[in-house]
């Protein structure tokens, strides 16, 4: 009886860490393409 009303809430908690992870990784990514970008612009000029 205790499993079922825990499952819910052990099923929800991954998705918001996969979500929240999911976001970091794009702002990590956005953040390393920028900086990327900086360094061939520096390079270039």
């Amino acid at each position: 009886m205790r499993i079922y009303p825990s499952l819910p809430l052990c099923e929800r908690i991954p998705v918001h860490g996969a979500g929240s992870l999911v976001v970091l990784l794009v702002i990590f990514r956005l953040g390393m393409l920028s900086a990327f970008a900086d360094m061939l612009s520096a390079d270039g000029c």
